[in-house]
């Protein structure tokens, strides 16, 4: 999974759009750096769009990466938009529910102008 910084001058969030194939090891990488990005950058908020990624994954997998996921973002992150399609809907409300219930405040969402009325309210 790779990923490009959008529009780096946004005091309110980091914005990031990714891509290719979902792979654990790989989102891993991506979400070590995004903890990185947050805290070097000082944001506390995060939107991504993963539009553009092929996601293959099962319950036992999302299960456990939402709480490394989660783990991770404790006390560096208050808010995570993503957004995503539809046909994955019922794997990203399982995520989502794992997150919240680790404390970590992640959304799904269908669309951008959504998601960001979520992420800057």
């Amino acid at each position: 999974m790779n990923y490009r910084e959008i529009n780096a001058d946004n005091p309110e969030y980091l914005h990031l759009v990714c891509s290719g194939t979902w792979e654990v090891e790989s989102s891993k990488l991506c979400w070590q750096d995004i903890a990185e990005r947050l805290k070097q950058a000082d944001y506390s908020k995060a939107l991504l769009d993963e539009r553009e990624v092929e996601l293959q994954t099962s319950v036992n997998v999302d299960f456990s990466h939402a709480g490394y996921v989660a783990d991770l973002m404790r006390g560096i992150c208050s808010k995570v938009a993503i957004i995503d399609g539809a046909e994955n809907s019922e794997a990203n409300a399982f995520y989502e529910t794992v997150c919240v219930n680790r404390s970590l405040n992640l959304r799904f969402f269908l669309n951008e102008a959504e998601a960001i009325d979520w992420l800057t309210d």
